[in-house]
């Protein structure tokens, strides 16, 4: 596993032409959208309810399901779950304060803590957003943190087998979206700042 550099770089902003252009349009076809949202629609998603309130019984509830499982083996269960962001807790303040510093309206993206069930770990104290990179012996996520009033957020990996966590790279006020396995880059994006994050990383094998 190699890391580089991180490189940021603004993105352009939308014309303003178009964006009046748009403004105009959302103006126009707003009433005729309420309309059939009211009439149609609506009417539609009341049968489709009771039809699957009939079956409801059959399904797998949520709850149930283990899409919410980080890692379950013989030393480690930890599970995950979303972060309240007009909470109380630290957690839930450092996660809010994170959201409204990285997204803008529309762009909103998830933020969620781990609960070590089975096995103690360091995971449980910080929120994290949802990039993750599965390895063999480890994995990686991107940790939110705010020590003496600075707000950050790093790439961690954690180990699977010992738990432990390593610090890679402090990646600052971006939230990592996904890995480029053609151009092995990581890419992140702060839609406050319209701003793009590339990190060169080159995972072996």
């Amino acid at each position: 596993m190699k890391i580089g550099n991180i490189k940021i770089k603004n993105l352009p902003h939308p014309k303003t032409g178009n964006v009046i252009l748009n403004k105009i349009i959302e103006f126009i076809l707003l009433p005729i959208f309420l309309i059939i949202l009211i009439f149609i629609v609506f009417p539609i998603l009341l049968i489709f309810g009771l039809i699957k309130s009939i079956f409801q019984k059959n399904k797998i509830h949520p709850e149930n399901r283990n899409d919410h499982i980080l890692l379950e083996n013989e030393k480690f269960k930890i599970t995950s779950k979303f972060v309240y962001l007009d909470g109380d807790n630290e957690i839930e303040k450092v996660a809010n304060e994170f959201m409204e510093k990285v997204s803008d309206y529309g762009d909103e993206f998830g933020i969620i803590q781990f609960i070590s069930e089975k096995g103690e770990t360091m995971l449980d104290y910080y929120p994290y957003t949802l990039f993750r990179i599965e390895l063999k012996n480890q994995i990686l996520l991107q940790r939110i943190k705010s020590e003496n009033e600075i707000l950050t957020s790093e790439l961690i990996s954690f180990s699977k087998e010992t738990g432990k966590i390593e610090i890679l790279k402090e990646i600052g006020l971006f939230d990592l979206e996904k890995y480029d396995k053609i151009e092995q880059k990581i890419i992140g994006k702060n839609y406050n700042q319209n701003s793009e994050l590339t990190l060169d990383f080159v995972i072996d094998g």
